[in-house]
């Protein structure tokens, strides 16, 4: 089977469409910055008459989301016509249910949802039903560290509305789990009594046989994907996956890496797996978990094997006047086909001494590194050897070495003078034209 052929820019394809629906998380943010590069594609759509709706599984209203996250991020708010979240949805649920009384579980960040809604937040004993936002403290917390609350909710049988269905979604370069993660650990396993009566044609019955069914947990399968080039050994896929029960020591597992190619070894059936893979692109890999009461599930993520040959390039804000006391700006402008570069490394003054480094492991093109050398008034000049240096994969880095001058910044002083009031002095700062103060 041949891989899809790869699209390195949006363009091609933007004539075709008049309405673009977009992801928000992965696709014009990172969870820590924005994406210059897909904000620019959709800003240029819009510009030539097309429309944008950003979709996402934030649980907070849309215009919350566009004002605070958006925002904060740097996403411009001609990128995007609209927006609807999985917290519009969740509102328009808690709507429908006016006047009682629900259990939340989630951060205080995410009260915003409930604002203006007939929605009375009390205990759990108290609860009509449950609204998860996600982990209160998603920072150090785990889903399993919510299985005693989930007995407690299904111990009343409460219904529980999921806000965000993202089992787990990557902050900068940290993985955190959602409030889907919950909702999977959440899902009605038990015993059951079922009852079967059997009437004839004639209208006679039968006695009920009643026996009990168990409803086992379904696991949750999920793991993280890894930032690789093609000469890179392989790659490492890292389990990540949960089950209510906590019976996790159980699962089986079964990958599939996407790449039939391979032969035998697109499979395998470890808990972390790894592949080599042969040839750079996108690939989709699926993860069968099955449980030890045979319960399965499976997920498939998409990642890209980048290129070998990573480029590194960057521009220097106003590179002609650099002036010690003013921090020195570099924009990143860096590139690998196919994929992306997953880490920058800048040595600002690497003759001198290395130690003096920024080191990015979300860099995206378009972001920006600043650094302020020491402020200093002579010599006029000094010079400073950067070393950029950027990585598309383990083995694949490349460098681009720069000097830049810095400019010595000029240093005003005088000396103060007892000067009879209703006189004229002359008051010279080192470095500039003198000019006249009349004191009154």
């Amino acid at each position: 089977m041949s891989l899809p052929p790869i699209i390195d820019h949006f363009a091609p394809l933007a004539d075709r469409y008049d309405v673009v629906l977009s992801d928000v998380w992965g696709v014009v943010h990172n969870g820590a910055a924005a994406t210059p590069e897909a904000c620019d594609a959709l800003a240029r759509f819009r510009a030539n008459g097309g429309t944008v709706v950003l979709i996402t599984n934030a649980p907070r209203p849309g215009e919350v989301v566009a004002r605070i996250t958006l925002d904060r991020f740097g996403v411009p708010h001609a990128a995007y016509d609209g927006i609807v979240s999985s917290g519009d949805v969740t509102r328009a649920l808690i709507a429908a249910r006016a006047g009682q009384h629900l259990f939340h579980i989630g951060p205080p960040r995410d009260l915003g949802i409930f604002e203006g809604l007939d929605a009375p937040i009390v205990a759990l004993e108290s609860a009509d039903y449950a609204v998860c936002s996600g982990l209160i403290d998603d920072t150090v917390e785990t889903p399993q560290d919510y299985h005693e609350l989930i007995e407690r909710m299904r111990a009343r049988a409460l219904t529980m509305i999921c806000a965000n269905p993202d089992v787990v979604v990557e902050r900068g370069h940290e993985l955190v789990y959602c409030a889907g993660a919950i909702a999977d650990l959440y899902a009605a396993a038990g015993d059951y009594p079922v009852s079967l009566f059997v009437t004839t044609d004639k209208g006679c019955s039968s006695q009920a046989v009643i026996s009990t069914v168990t409803v086992h947990d379904l696991p949750a399968p999920d793991f993280s994907l890894p930032k690789i080039c093609i000469t890179d050994p392989q790659a490492l896929f890292n389990d990540s996956s949960i089950i209510a029960d906590g019976t996790e020591a159980q699962f089986t597992y079964q990958w599939d890496f996407g790449e039939p190619s391979s032969g035998g070894a697109n499979v395998s059936t470890q808990k972390n797996a790894t592949h080599k893979y042969q040839a750079a692109g996108p690939y989709s890999v699926t993860l069968k978990v099955t449980s030890g009461a045979g319960c399965a599930k499976d997920t498939v993520k998409t990642f890209t094997v980048n290129g070998d040959n990573p480029i590194a390039n960057f521009t220097i804000a106003n590179a002609a006047q650099l002036c010690s006391n003013q921090p020195v700006v570099l924009t990143d402008a860096s590139s690998v086909t196919p994929g992306s570069i997953i880490r920058v490394e800048v040595y600002w003054d690497y003759q001198n001494d290395p130690t003096i480094h920024t080191i990015d492991d979300t860099p995206s093109t378009g972001k920006q590194y600043n650094h302020s050398y020491p402020d200093f008034s002579t010599p006029p000049t000094e010079n400073f050897q950067l070393r950029y240096v950027v990585y598309s994969g383990q083995n694949c880095v490349k460098e681009l070495p720069q000097s830049i001058t810095v400019l010595a910044s000029p240093r005003t002083q005088f000396d103060a003078l007892a000067i009879p009031k209703g006189e004229t002095t002359e008051a010279v700062p080192f470095g500039f034209v003198p000019p006249m103060f009349a004191f009154r």
